[in-house]
């Protein structure tokens, strides 16, 4: 088992298709799995794109500096995922 701590944080902004594991502010402690559906990179923004049809998202630079709402993000890269773990059809709100 892995231990999720400062160290392995996610530093670089994460590529479509990559595994996040995220906690937010709301929810510190509770971990959420997530697959980046895409990522929109403008001159003056990254926006890590969660979940399309319920507009779940958050930009890089906010994330970085403190004031989005995810708090820490782990990338554990592009994963096989099975049912139980891609069964969910929308973020949850933690």
């Amino acid at each position: 088992m892995v231990e999720l701590n400062h160290t392995n944080l996610c530093i670089d902004p994460p590529k479509k298709g990559d595994t996040l594991i995220i906690e937010t502010k709301k929810s510190k402690g509770k971990k959420i799995l997530v697959v980046v559906k895409g990522v929109i990179n403008d001159d003056e923004s990254i926006e890590i794109i969660l979940n399309k049809s319920t507009n779940s998202y958050f930009i890089w630079s906010m994330y970085l500096d403190g004031s989005s709402w995810v708090w820490r993000v782990y990338n554990l890269g592009v994963i096989t995922h099975t049912a139980s773990t891609n069964n969910t059809e929308r973020l949850i709100d933690l």
